[in-house]
């Protein structure tokens, strides 16, 4: 029975040195890496040479150093568990473990070598009672440590390795008195006190895999926060190149006596449309004002901006049209598909009309272009999607679609028929009811 505990005690050291292992490179935490390495320590040696010495399975004087000898390096790793100075790493590690391996072995050597003489060292009962109290000793200290600090996983692992020392201590003084017999209850309170550690080692495992799953979330979290900049940041630069786009032709007449007036107040509008991108974070504008504005001014004043670049683009639309909404939010959608059709159909003459259509103002615009292909109707809305061929950004489209359904509109695009090439887009918007009164000022207007 004590050889089957024992057993099971080796069995769970082990693992309980593995599950401390793990939680250290987890959470970096210097003092649970030397607790696996005292774990370690007692599973894989301290155990098997004390039960070979109990039983009197193969009984001499190198088993008998070399127990020695272990437990004294698990009293040198808990006092480093005690100070939680930074442990080796790497090859330094490695000829750590290579010169303890190398001195046990040397040790066994010796008393081989000399029997007598290790035997009546490392049997010494004086030396193992000295060994053991301060086992108990320094793992008690860095239960009274964990605490202080409210570590309770930690000091269920030194509370286990304490008794382990109690344990073995009163297994020392047991060998003072013959008549006592002290296999089976000895091992029972190693089995047991392992428990006691294989439940902390438990608890700093999944401590650790929960923090770690917590800095997971949370840098997810930044690396949204941050994609969701980046998506922001783009918009404002697709909007502000657009609307650059549609001044640069401009500015080369706006010293001339004869200017259109026209063109003068679609600058002017563009560049407050501009400045209200520049000083707003990302995309995140003021909410505009929502009124009723007269459609085709603001649809003349960009088209005269495109007109001094050279575009053939012409307006077939009513000035009395009305809709409710946000004049510069048009002006953005239609910047939009015009800078679109320019940069997809370049050279294409642009057809831009504007109707009533029962409670909606209908914007229709047509090129001649190679239009998009049957079955991407939809798809062309969606965020980056673009033709490599024609560059851009893919989010002209997208932006117009937001814009629209934010304002209670819509957005369609139509492949090419049979009947001409190019790209139909039709735009929606809310109309001014027939019998609501107009401001004395319209936005845009």
């Amino acid at each position: 029975m004590a050889l089957v505990l024992a057993l099971f005690t080796a069995v769970g050291g082990a693992a309980a040195a593995l599950l401390a292992l793990l939680a250290a490179r987890l959470t970096a935490d210097s003092r649970t890496g030397w607790l696996s390495t005292v774990l370690g320590c007692y599973s894989l040696v301290v155990i098997p040479t004390t039960m070979i010495d109990t039983l009197d399975i193969a009984p001499g004087s190198v088993v008998e150093v070399v127990h020695i000898l272990v437990c004294c390096a698990v009293v040198v790793l808990l006092l480093a568990a005690l100070v939680a100075p930074a442990p080796p790493s790497g090859r330094r590690a490695a000829v750590v473990a290579l010169g303890g391996a190398g001195m046990v072995g040397a040790a066994g050597v010796l008393a081989a070598v000399f029997p007598a003489a290790a035997l009546a060292i490392a049997a010494s009962q004086p030396v193992g009672l000295v060994v053991a109290l301060a086992w108990t000793g320094v793992a008690t200290a860095i239960a009274e440590l964990a605490a202080e600090q409210r570590a309770w996983p930690v000091w269920h692992v030194a509370g286990g390795l304490a008794l382990l020392g109690i344990a073995d201590a009163g297994r020392v003084l047991a060998g003072f008195s013959p008549e006592v017999e002290l296999g089976l209850a000895w091992s029972t309170v190693h089995f047991l006190a392992v428990g006691l550690v294989l439940w902390g080692t438990l608890r700093l495992a999944g401590d650790a895999l929960n923090r770690l799953s917590d800095e997971q979330a949370a840098h997810e979290a930044e690396l949204q926060q941050a994609e969701i900049c980046l998506a922001r940041s783009a918009v404002r630069d697709h909007e502000l190149r657009n609307g650059l786009a549609g001044l640069a032709g401009a500015t080369s007449l706006m010293s001339s006596d004869s200017v259109d007036p026209r063109l003068t107040s679609a600058v002017a509008a563009e560049l407050c449309r501009l400045e209200e991108l520049l000083q707003a974070p990302g995309d995140h504008r003021r909410p505009p004002r929502r009124s009723t504005y007269a459609v085709g001014p603001v649809l003349e004043g960009l088209v005269a901006l495109r007109l001094v670049t050279g575009m053939d683009i012409r307006l077939d639309a009513d000035r009395e049209l009305r809709a409710v909404g946000s004049s510069a939010e048009l002006a953005q959608v239609v910047t939009n598909l015009i800078e679109n059709a320019a940069r997809h159909a370049p050279g294409s003459p642009v057809q831009l009309s504007a109707f009533r259509d029962g409670d909606e103002i209908v914007i229709r615009m047509r090129d001649q272009g190679p239009g998009v292909p049957p079955g991407r109707e939809q798809a062309v809305f969606e965020p980056w999607v673009r033709d490599e061929r024609a560059g851009g950004t893919g989010l002209g489209l997208h932006i117009c679609r937001r814009i629209l359904e934010d304002a209670g509109g819509s957005i369609a695009v139509h492949s090419p028929t049979p009947r001409g090439p190019g790209c139909t887009i039709v735009v929606r918007l809310p109309a001014e009811p027939a019998c609501a009164p107009r401001p004395f000022l319209a936005a845009g207007a």
